[in-house]
């Protein structure tokens, strides 16, 4: 039981760990476009229940490794010419999918308000 108790705060710590340095990585290269707390400038606002709900780690890891084709959105994984780390990149994802638990409802969370492009969408 105590070593299973010991195993369970490693893990706590790494994690944690590892979210802020996605944090840290977050606010040098994603909040310019994504905003601080992810709620999109003009791109996609991550820090959202839509994002969440249909979009596993894999896939956020992909989509900023790889970037995505005719948007903004560049390549930040070393191995494809990027500036990033896999394990960098890894940080990025941990800390993004640390907002989860108190994400608000953003049904419009691919083009938030404000940003732009979204004035073209008003009803």
């Amino acid at each position: 039981q105590r070593a299973s108790d010991l195993m369970e705060d490693v893990l706590a710590a790494r994690e944690t760990a590892l979210i802020d340095r996605g944090h840290d990585l977050w606010e040098l290269n994603c909040a310019p476009c994504h905003g601080l707390n992810g709620q999109g400038v003009d791109a996609p606002a991550l820090n959202a229940k839509e994002f969440f709900e249909g979009t596993t780690d894999e896939q956020i890891h992909h989509l900023t490794a790889a970037g995505i084709p005719g948007t903004e959105m560049p390549t930040w994984w070393n191995e494809m010419g990027g500036p990033l780390t896999d394990e960098q990149i890894q940080a990025l994802v941990a800390f993004i999918r640390s907002w989860e638990p108190s994400a608000p409802s953003r049904p419009d969370w691919r083009m938030p308000e404000g940003s732009t492009g979204a004035e073209d969408h008003a009803g």
